[in-house]
């Protein structure tokens, strides 16, 4: 994996983060379960696209 892959992919994951976070705390604090299924959704996918992109290229390079 280069670099600049890693980097945005850190990046990726950070924002992956942020919008766990968020979605908790409309969850827990503000009772707005709908939008925390929503953000937590996004997150989901997020976190799934990056495996794809990023882990499963860097597995199956290093099988081989």
């Amino acid at each position: 994996m280069h670099a600049c892959t890693a980097d945005l992919d850190l990046l990726f994951q950070i924002l992956i983060l942020v919008f766990l976070v968020l979605g908790v705390s409309l969850a827990k604090f503000r009772r707005r379960f709908m939008k925390h299924g929503a953000i937590m959704g996004v997150a989901m996918a997020m976190n799934t696209i990056s495996i794809a992109i990023v882990m499963m290229p860097s597995l199956l390079s290093s099988r081989g």
